[in-house]
């Protein structure tokens, strides 16, 4: 009788079921748990304006790592990348 009884009630009989008072206690521990998580990794959500920094690409890969499958044409590519890349970095400066 219990059980069926819960089943009951003015949200339950309207079909609103997720908008019972279950959920409110949830949501101060949710704040204090994403409070907690924020402290413990000294890290913001978001972007701050005044921690701007510049992204650093580097190679994971030198080209000898590739051994044989390294082509003389990709090889060509790959040195025409290079002088792009420096030529682009001569003109901003």
């Amino acid at each position: 009788e219990i059980v069926l009884k819960q089943g009951q009630g003015t949200m339950a009989d309207a079909g609103w079921g997720i908008f019972s008072w279950n959920w409110l206690p949830l949501l101060p521990i949710f704040v204090v748990y994403f409070i907690a998580g924020l402290a413990e990794t000294n890290r913001h959500p978001f972007d701050v304006v005044e921690g701007e920094s510049e992204i650093e690409i580097r190679p994971v890969f030198e080209v000898e790592d590739f051994g044989d499958a390294m082509t003389p044409e990709l090889r060509e590519q790959e040195a025409r990348l290079r002088d792009q890349v420096a030529s682009s970095d001569r003109r901003d400066r």
